[in-house]
């Protein structure tokens, strides 16, 4: 890989980590717009602007079928470094101190079943 073509890399890396944190700071926004300042579905498309009624409806249902979404994500802490918005030491200072649980294999009577049940990635 060339100069060029790993600057090439690097720039199109960093800019898309800055789009999915800023696509999730904006679907936040929305949710707390609609749940919290009570406006409209209609509203919030006007002052979003690029989002249709049906589209701030999608992303409302994201967020009542899982609320977890609010909830900032190792993933996300990564995408903040990568985007630049966090340098390396923050993201492992906040990584190293993530409340991790772990995961297991539910029991029906004392038997193992064939599903998972991930751990918790979310703070509170």
């Amino acid at each position: 890989m060339t100069t060029i073509d790993g600057h090439a890399e690097q720039e199109l890396v960093r800019i898309a980590a800055r789009y999915r944190v800023e696509d999730l700071a904006l679907n936040r926004a929305i949710y707390r717009a609609s749940h919290e300042a009570g406006l409209s579905q209609r509203q919030i498309s006007a002052r979003v602007g690029g989002h249709s009624q049906a589209t701030i409806q999608r992303i409302l249902a994201r967020f009542a079928e899982n609320p977890a979404l609010l909830q900032e994500t190792p993933a996300e802490v990564i995408d903040k470094r990568d985007a630049g918005l966090i340098d390396a030491a923050a993201m492992m200072e906040t990584l190293l101190n993530w409340p991790y649980t772990f995961g297991d294999v539910p029991h029906v009577d004392g038997v193992a079943t064939d599903s998972y049940t991930t751990g918790k990635l979310g703070r509170g």
